[in-house]
């Protein structure tokens, strides 16, 4: 999430976010608006920073290889990006890299969209979302992301795109109907979107044990603080693995 002109617009990550850990999405928001005063998030640790690169990796040699085809990629630069997407989809490219989407609340950067053959208010041509993962398995995280992509492309290109795709990391692609999950994106994004509009800077969500992102040393502190025995529970449960 981010302020900008002079309102809060969000990405697909705050939607993940909020589906694995409320307070780490509560962290977010105190964050951006406490810059002074909130607490600092941990910095990726070097496995994290290892799989980003990969899926950097996974993702240009994917480009690459559509560019040996001699496939038609355009390729956004971040500056100006939402126009230049734009103007990518009107003149029908094949392929666009790094396509900047923005409607509403929300905006983001799909991996890839890749134009069909189904009629938008861009002609006779529309476009669905192809995003890189490592993964050898889909997860739900990567539909939600997927799902918002859809969701932009239909405000820009006035058709709800029929389907997304997934390029895993076996490089095989798999396709998605949108219809079977387009849903599940509303009412995250309904159940995200109240969350943010009575967001209390005074009523700070109680961590669970699980995922919690930049914010995980910060929940455990509160989870230990709240029940000293729970550590010792936690690392009982961890052995037996």
């Amino acid at each position: 999430m981010q302020h900008k002109s002079n309102r809060l617009v969000y990405s697909p990550h705050d939607l993940i976010q909020f589906v694995n850990s409320e307070f780490a999405c509560w962290m977010d928001r105190f964050s951006l608006e406490n810059l002074d005063t909130a607490p600092k998030k941990e910095a990726p640790d070097e496995m994290l920073q290892s799989l980003l690169q990969l899926g950097r990796e996974h993702e240009q040699n994917f480009l690459q290889s559509l560019l040996e085809q001699g496939t038609d990629v355009c390729r956004i630069d971040h500056r100006g990006g939402f126009s230049a997407t734009q103007a990518a989809m009107q003149a029908g490219r094949a392929w666009i890299y790094q396509a900047a989407l923005e409607a509403g609340d929300f905006l983001g950067y799909a991996d890839f969209l890749v134009r069909v053959d189904e009629p938008s208010n861009l002609g006779e041509w529309s476009y669905i979302p192809l995003e890189c993962k490592l993964a050898l398995q889909p997860n739900p995280d990567f539909v939600l992301q997927s799902c918002c992509y859809v969701d932009l492309l239909e405000y820009i290109q006035g058709k709800r795109p029929s389907e997304f795709r997934l390029l895993l990391g076996d490089r095989t692609q798999t396709s998605f109907p949108t219809e079977q999950y387009i849903y599940y994106f509303y009412q995250v994004r309904q159940d995200f979107l109240a969350m943010m509009a009575n967001f209390d800077p005074d009523q700070r969500p109680i961590p669970v044990v699980g995922n919690h992102g930049c914010w995980q040393a910060i929940a455990d502190q509160i989870l230990h603080q709240s029940d000293p025995m729970r550590g010792g529970r936690d690392l009982l449960v961890c052995s037996r693995f």
